[in-house]
Order: structure tokens, then sequence, then C-alpha cells
């Protein structure tokens, strides 16, 4: 004990503080374990050669019970190995002595080859190399090896970085994400056939499901090229969507809609051009400059220019027809126009077909026929270079030019 009380219950009640502030000396606190106080009653009258008895706790217990309370107390003892005397002392026979790490002969000599090749050449490694300890628990973290998700960021550093997926770790069928300094590819390698597969999910009806193209390129040209797919880089399709204008460009064969249609919706003439070579002097083109009409054309810069409207029988033998107006259900006049060709909108020849009658007139001069009869329009006079065969009216009658001659066929 370190003191001593008036009552059972102050004793009782100082035990905690004792037991707490207890010198242990030079032994070692750690290695100390407590397990009971006892109360000691000292009195003259008693009857046994030291004159104390113990006594029962307040609660009527035989001792106060420190076992599962550790102790605070304080000792003079060593607890740092580092405190300890002799460390620098190079006795440790058990290790490998420093003067021995020192002599390269010694420690080649007792090197222990774990490889057992026979390899004792010793070299310097001059960056950390982690333990396996700190290896797993780094992957535990953040890379789930037996399932689950990834945290964080995963980094590939590496002169050409490259990501395998590989089902149960095949070695002939799996994904490759491989990246360089200007290109990041996708592959999928196999021995047969091989799909790469860009699937939106949309959480059911009512969302959409995109696949975005150069959303965030910032640059001169956005192009989605599709190779001809024989190993030389040749480009077979091109989808061009820089300058705020797309462009498909499908090279060395067709472009073929299969069980749909191609629309080009346009708010100003929407066209479609046709340029052999991608000449923008000589080309044709489909225009729909409003809702009322549609236009062919064939731009020349230079020399003649023809548009063809050609049925082609392939057996030889089968009729061949060019039909206008077939389909037209109107009330309206059905005609066909011929303009003079010098950028006005003079008509030369007018064929029309409305109203049952078949109707060809000429303008400017010429032949009429008109509800089944043939009308020569009034010259006045006669035409100032005639041919042989050419018929026409003057106020005196009906002309013809025959043999390099003018006659009068019929008078007034």
């Amino acid at each position: 004990g370190i003191a001593v009380y008036n009552s059972r219950a102050g004793a009782e009640d100082a035990a905690a503080t004792e037991i707490a502030s207890i010198d242990l000396g030079d032994w070692p606190k750690e290695e100390v374990i407590p397990i009971a106080s006892v109360i000691y009653h000292h009195g003259a009258a008693m009857s046994n050669g030291v004159e104390a008895a113990i006594q029962s706790t307040v609660g009527g217990a035989d001792f106060i019970d420190w076992r599962f309370t550790a102790i605070s107390g304080s000792s003079t003892s060593v607890n740092d190995h580092g405190a300890l005397s002799g460390l620098s002392d190079d006795d440790h026979v058990q290790y490998l002595l420093a003067s021995d790490a020192t002599d390269r002969a010694t420690f080649a000599t007792n090197w222990l080859d774990l490889t057992d090749a026979g390899d004792t050449a010793l070299h310097i490694h001059d960056s950390r190399y982690y333990t396996e300890t700190e290896i797993d628990i780094d992957l535990a973290a953040y890379l789930p090896l037996a399932g689950g998700n990834m945290t964080g960021n995963l980094f590939l550093d590496n002169a050409s970085p490259a990501l395998q997926l590989r089902p149960s770790g095949s070695v002939t069928g799996y994904g490759h994400l491989l990246s360089g300094a200007t290109e990041t590819q996708l592959r999928q390698w196999s021995t047969t056939s091989a799909d790469i597969h860009l699937s939106p999910m949309g959480n059911g009806v009512g969302f959409y499901s995109n696949v975005m193209l150069f959303r965030y390129s910032n640059s001169q040209y956005s192009q989605f090229l599709m190779h001809l797919g024989d190993g030389t880089g040749t480009v077979q399709h091109t989808f061009r969507g820089d300058s705020g204008d797309i462009s498909l460009c499908q090279q060395g064969g067709n472009l073929t809609v299969e069980e749909g249609n191609l629309y080009l919706d346009k708010t100003v003439d929407p066209t479609l051009f046709l340029r052999e070579g991608g000449s923008a002097n000589d080309y044709g083109a489909i225009i729909a400059p409003d809702a009322a009409q549609i236009q062919v054309r064939h731009y020349r810069a230079s020399g003649d220019s023809f548009i063809a409207f050609d049925p082609m029988p392939l057996s030889g033998t089968d009729d061949a027809e060019f039909r206008m107006f077939r389909s037209t259900n109107t009330t309206g006049n059905v005609r066909f126009q011929m303009f003079v060709g010098d950028g006005t909108s003079s008509v030369q020849h007018l064929i029309r077909g409305d109203d049952g009658v078949v109707t060809l007139c000429q303008q400017a001069g010429g032949l009429v026929v008109s509800n089944g009869y043939v009308q020569l329009p009034y010259l006045g006079s006669a035409p100032g270079s005639p041919v042989n065969g050419m018929i026409w009216m003057e106020s005196d009658g009906l002309h013809i030019y025959y043999a390099g001659a003018e006659k009068l066929v019929a008078g007034v």
C-alpha cells in the first residue's frame, strides 16, 4: 500500500488512484498486469503477530479486481528499441555484418542465389520497391480483382499503353484499347468474325439513346472514316461535319439505302449534286427551289450541255416509253414548254395536253396546231431568208417557197 485511511470505504475509493500512480521501478510497465488490491485493517488489539487482518470491500468482495483494467503507472524501463545501448556495435553475428556488406568479395561469396541459376551479380536499386502487403492493399482499395467496381482513376503510363479485355484469359479473342500521342484505337481481335458494339441503353421508353462523335471537338476537320478492310488504309466511306456542313463521301462503289428512303431536308434549295471527279464547274443537279417545282440541270463551264431522258429496255425488244403527266389529275393546264434559251421566260415551243386535246404551239412565227386545225401565223411579208418548202401567210394570201423561188399558192 501507499497510504493509510481512516475507514474501509476510504481505502477502497483510493485504490484506483494508487494503482494508477504506482511506481514500477525498472520493470517494464507494458509487461505488468495488475490483478487485485486487498484492504488490510491494522490494530494493536488484534491477536495475530502482525496485528492486521484482510477486510472485505463495501460490496462484500474479498478484493478489488483489476484484471480487466490497464495499468498507467510509471517505470524507468526502456520501451523504445532505438534507446537500447550497443546498437552501433557490429557484433550481431546472426545477421550480415555491416563490415561484410561493404566488402563486395565477402558479399558475393555469401550471396544466396534465389533463382538457382548461379547468379551472384550485384546491382543497385535506386527506386523504391513495394512490399507484397502494400501492393495487395493498394489493389484491394482501387481495383477489386474478385468482382465489384473500381473507384478512382486508372492510369496506364507507358510508351505504348494498352488495355486488353480478355474473356477467361483468352489470347486469341479479346478486346484491345491502345493509345499513341495522336490517336487512340479500339480493336477486337478474333480468329473468326469480329464485332465492336457502341450501344447506349436508355432507361425505357421515352428516353433517348445517342452515339456522339466529335461533340467536344474543336478542330478544323471532323471526319468519320470507314476503311476498305483489306489492310491497305484505303477509305471506303467518309462522313464529314466540318464548317457546319455534313458531307457523305462513298469511295469506289454505290450508295445503297435498303428498305428505306433517302431524304434531303433543307430550308432553302435542297439540291442533289452529281459531280464527276468532284468537278465544281461541270456537274448535274436536281433542285427543289420551292414547294411547287423541281428542276433537273446540267452545268457546264464550256462546251455543249446535254440532259438525256433515256428509257433503256435491256432486252432490246421491249417497248421504250417516255411518259409525262400520266398520273396527273388536275383541271388546270398540262403543258410542256421549251424556252428560247436566252435566260428569259420566253416560250419558244409549247405542247399542251389539257382538256383531252393535243396542242402544239410554236411561238415567234411558226406552226400552231389547235383543236385539230393547223394555223399559220400572219407574217405580213416574206421571211428574210426563205428555204425550199417554207409556207407562210402574207396580206395577199398563202405563199410557198419552192425550187428557189417564191410562189403565191392562193390569193385573196
